[in-house]
């Protein structure tokens, strides 16, 4: 799909560059329970997304395994619902088209170097909060009864 595009090409050349670098350590594929180990390890999930999310997945998963988001809040997406009062970014923009605007850029980026520079055991309150609801909000029992609702809603009609 863009693989051959001279952007995507540029982006991973720079991508495999940072990989090098002390510090940084690249996992490529893994599985659910390794994935769900890294978010728990974690502190937080950067996340400074332009695209419109209906669902983001990896939100719901890191949130539940204690990893705080930092998003861009993107206004025309689900994030700002979904991670609520537990997203640290800023505060969203409208248009969504972050790479074009240097205010927004720098207030996120001083947004992550905030939630870094925040002691662990400040983190520690919010973190379990977060996991709560996480866990709760984004079960598949809740999610099932949710839709039975919907479709017994509309069956009503």
């Amino acid at each position: 799909m863009y693989k051959g595009q001279e952007w995507f090409i540029k982006w991973r050349a720079e991508m495999e560059r940072l990989l090098q670098q002390d510090g940084v350590k690249y996992f490529g594929g893994v599985g659910h329970i390794e994935m769900a180990d890294a978010y728990a390890r974690a502190g937080f999930y950067v996340y400074p997304t332009e695209t419109r999310e209906t669902a983001p997945i990896n939100l719901m998963k890191s949130m539940a395994n204690g990893c705080i988001p930092i998003t861009s809040r993107h206004a025309m997406s689900a994030i700002p619902e979904f991670c609520g009062e537990f997203d640290l970014g800023p505060d969203p923009r409208p248009g969504g088209i972050i790479k074009a605007d240097p205010e927004w850029l720098s207030d996120w980026s001083s947004s992550v170097v905030r939630a870094i520079k925040t002691s662990k055991e400040d983190m520690k309150g919010t973190r379990e909060r977060m996991k709560a609801y996480a866990r709760s909000r984004f079960s598949w029992d809740r999610v099932a009864d949710e839709w039975a609702e919907q479709f017994a809603r509309g069956h009503q009609t």
